[in-house]
């Protein structure tokens, strides 16, 4: 089966976008902790007004309450296709616990892709998008609200907002990628260009890392046959 992905990224980076792609185009099971609580947000729950409290100053949901909503996804997702998790872990912090969650339960997770993209590119796409939601200009947003995916428009777009969701971002992920780079194959994808050229580079890391698994596999396949047991 094809490796499980975490795609990480800043908001504007296009995780959404791709993890689309991948859903489509390569059968991928979509494991979105920002999408669960936008959902959240739209059915007024408790949860979903702490999150919107939150998101409007641009702040992020406490550590104990995004692993423990996480896993339980990870743990209800199909035993029969890949995943992959879009935005998690967000600090060293919750790394370190999804690494635990996913040896004591049995989960291999192969290969992390992080979206990379300038602060100025991320805030000008975040706010194209809250325009075109908002407008109702943005189709393909509006005909994904009734999918599976269940995308909520949410919008917490002003400058002080977005600001905020950057820089801490930005401040956590040089130690996102410490606890996670010896964990799995972890590359960095340029996202400063049209979406269309960033799905072909993921699709591109994605093909590489099966060619390489299989190679593997053949080899320790030819090892046990030269060097049977006796």
């Amino acid at each position: 089966m094809a490796p499980n992905i975490i795609l990480l990224g800043p908001a504007g980076a296009g995780k959404s976008t791709q993890v689309d792609q991948l859903v489509t185009h390569q059968n991928y099971h979509p494991i979105s902790l920002g999408q669960f609580l936008r959902s959240e947000q739209f059915l007024r729950s408790t949860l979903g007004a702490r999150v919107t409290r939150l998101l409007n100053t641009g702040l992020l949901i406490d550590d104990f309450t995004a692993n423990t909503t996480l896993f339980t996804i990870i743990q209800q997702a199909p035993k029969d296709k890949p995943f992959v998790i879009e935005g998690f872990p967000r600090n060293a912090q919750q790394a370190e616990k999804l690494k635990k969650f996913t040896a004591d339960n049995n989960i291999s997770i192969d290969l992390i892709l992080e979206l990379n993209v300038s602060s100025e590119l991320a805030s000008n796409r975040i706010h194209d998008q809250a325009a075109r939601e908002k407008s109702g200009q943005d189709d393909q947003f509006n005909d994904q609200i009734n999918t599976q995916s269940n995308k909520i428009a949410i919008h917490n777009d002003t400058d002080e907002a977005i600001h905020n969701r950057l820089q801490s971002y930005n401040d956590e992920i040089n130690s996102v990628r410490e606890a996670l780079n010896n964990w799995a194959t972890y590359v960095v994808v340029d996202a400063n260009k049209p979406r269309e050229e960033i799905t072909a580079s993921l699709f591109d890391q994605l093909q590489q890392f099966n060619r390489k698994a299989e190679k593997s596999a053949a080899d320790k396949t030819t090892f046990k046959t030269k060097f049977p047991r006796l």
